[in-house]
C-alpha cells in the first residue's frame, strides 16, 4: 500500500485562485516533475473531491464509476 497527503485541497478554480495558480497550472507542473499524466489525474479527481488522504492499495475492490488505469508509466 501506498499513501500520499493533499494539500490545499479542493483543488477547484476558485480555491487555487487564492493561492494564484489554476488547475491547468497545477497539472502542468505536475508533469514537469515527472509524474504520469494518469497519476495527476488520479490526483485531480481526489483533489476536486476534497480528499486530504490518498492511498493506493493493489489488493482493494474497484468502485463503480472512478477510472481504472492498468497501467501507469
Amino acid at each position: 500500500m501506498i499513501g500520499c497527503k493533499l494539500r490545499n485541497t479542493p483543488w477547484t478554480q476558485k480555491h487555487l485562485d487564492l493561492l494564484n495558480t489554476s488547475p491547468a497550472t497545477l497539472r502542468q507542473r505536475q508533469r514537469e516533475f515527472g509524474l504520469a499524466p494518469e497519476f495527476v489525474e488520479i490526483l485531480h479527481l481526489a483533489g476536486q473531491a476534497d480528499v486530504r488522504f490518498l492511498l493506493f492499495d493493489p489488493d482493494a475492490a474497484l468502485l463503480e464509476g472512478l477510472p481504472c488505469f492498468q497501467r501507469v508509466e
